[in-house]
């Protein structure tokens, strides 16, 4: 009898111990530890309840211990139906203005776009989704997928995730002493309250549809009847940065550049078929120029400058900065913002250097070079309006096209490309999207928008490229009408 009574007593003292909250604080902690990685069994996704102060918002709710700290004017945003966010501080103890660790918490009713971009840079967004080649971790209630690194030699861990039916993405982001213990215990409090309206997310991008023009479409510019026809690419290709894009033609392959990848494509002289991807040492590369002998050459900012041909490198050369080469790919021009650039010239997989510069610009945005032309777009020194100065190929001023006030019909936003036809000279206005033309001695003869040359709604129009029958080749990025992607589109201009 003496003994059961023992057993009984034993038994109510661990029942009142539990309780007391004396060890489940402990197993809540431990279980996040597991979704920060040191424990497998995942995070509860009820908050568990714990001494301190109760932080409560719109969207979420957290309880934070006295050695965390925040400042309601620098560390918290709140805006009513939209967002709300804050990130907790452990200072320092001896140096109160660094944190030993900091975490931001922070939901937002928006479209699934930057939730969908953070997936990209965890690794193949729909192996993730589809595969799940990464697990899900439960922070605050929501299945989140983790990624941790290193940045400016402060360890991270962040954790997103997206909450569909109330069109609504979360983010958690710990830095600096990412193991500390007091990481765990702070997030086993949080909870995310999210209200479900029904909202659908667009489609994921392999299920989306991709950009498909009905027609030709024609518009008079000027004297000349300008006809686009888009030439659809049996794979569509889906763009995460929409402004580095770049096409080109070489022989009876067109070459796309987007996303710092190279792909080639065979020409039927109505569409694109992929064939293959060409294997590039960086990802980072974002302009490209071509060769009459097919030769492609690719350079980026703090990137090595590449010759490719046929699939393979023909050289590697560090220094130069974006390089745009000539047609006979015997030289080009290395530039980067100022008004001094280099010449670069190639004596087989040989470069040198030799310094130059246009005088007349004060900041350079764009080159382009053509048989007989080199064509620098930027501000003006006289003026500072966007302006393309056309020089012959020894560096001297022909003439200039645009650098008018805003408002002026041949103004100019941001010009991506400049082309040169029997005709004239065409360039792409990026932040204007629209097409402007020119006679051979500079007379402004129109311009056209995108809507009425490519049926497009809000596209980037990134590159332009003339091809062997004189027709014009034209790459930009759009978003597809289901939202779906932004998606790498390729058109064919001709009558100019």
């Amino acid at each position: 009898m003496k003994k059961l009574l023992s057993i009984l007593l034993a038994a109510m003292l661990l029942l009142s111990l539990a309780a007391c909250g004396g060890k489940d604080d402990g197993d809540a902690a431990d279980k996040l530890q597991g979704a920060l990685g040191g424990v497998s069994e995942p995070a509860s996704s009820a908050p568990t309840q714990a001494d301190g102060t109760l932080l409560e918002t719109e969207f979420w709710s957290v309880t934070y211990p006295e050695d965390w700290v925040y400042s309601e004017e620098d560390d918290m945003g709140i805006s009513e139906g939209y967002y709300a966010y804050v990130t907790l501080h452990i200072p320092q103890e001896d140096d109160p203005e660094s944190d030993t660790l900091s975490v931001r918490i922070d939901a937002t009713l928006e479209g699934p776009a930057s939730y969908r971009d953070n997936l990209y840079s965890i690794g193949d967004m729909r192996d993730i989704v589809e595969n799940g080649t990464v697990p899900t971790e439960n922070v605050g209630g929501v299945d989140c997928y983790m990624k941790e690194g290193e940045s400016w030699g402060s360890a991270y861990r962040s954790w997103y995730g997206r909450v569909e039916g109330a069109g609504a993405t979360v983010y958690v982001q710990a830095e600096g002493a990412v193991d500390d213990p007091r990481l765990g215990q702070l997030l086993n409090t949080l909870q995310f309250n999210l209200t479900d309206t029904g909202n659908i997310d667009p489609p994921w991008p392999w299920n989306g549809e991709p950009i498909l023009m009905d027609g030709p479409l024609s518009c008079t510019v000027g004297s000349y009847n300008v006809t686009v026809q888009q030439l659809p690419i049996d794979e569509s290709i889906v763009v995460r940065n929409i402004f580095d894009t770049g096409v080109s033609m070489a022989g009876d392959k067109v070459y796309t550049l987007t996303d710092g990848v190279l792909r080639r494509h065979a020409f039927d002289g109505s569409a694109l078929a992929f064939e293959d991807e060409i294997a590039l040492d960086s990802e980072e590369y974002s302009t490209m120029s071509v060769a009459q002998n097919g030769t492609l050459y690719l350079s980026e900012f703090m990137e090595s400058f590449v010759a490719v041909r046929d699939g393979a490198t023909l050289f590697s050369h560090d220094g130069p900065d974006y390089v745009i080469m000539h047609p006979s790919g015997d030289w080009g021009i290395s530039y980067f913002t100022g008004s001094e650039v280099e010449k670069i010239i190639l004596n087989g997989t040989e470069m040198q250097t030799e310094p130059w510069a246009f005088p007349e610009v004060d900041m350079i945005s764009r080159i382009s070079i053509s048989e007989d032309h080199i064509f620098v777009a930027g501000g003006a020194v006289e003026n500072n309006e966007h302006t393309i100065f056309v020089y012959d190929l020894s560096g001297v001023l022909q003439t200039k096209l645009g650098g008018t006030e805003f408002g002026e019909d041949d103004s100019l936003g941001s010009v991506t490309a400049v082309v040169e036809t029997a005709n004239g000279y065409m360039a792409l206005d990026g932040n204007m999207r629209t097409v402007l033309f020119w006679a051979p001695d500079g007379t402004f003869i129109g311009s056209a928008e995108d809507s009425d040359l490519f049926g497009t709604s809000y596209p980037w129009m990134s590159s332009a490229s003339v091809m062997a029958d004189g027709s014009i080749l034209i790459g930009m990025t759009e978003e597809r009408p289901d939202e779906s992607a932004d998606e790498f589109i390729v058109y064919r201009l001709t009558g100019f």
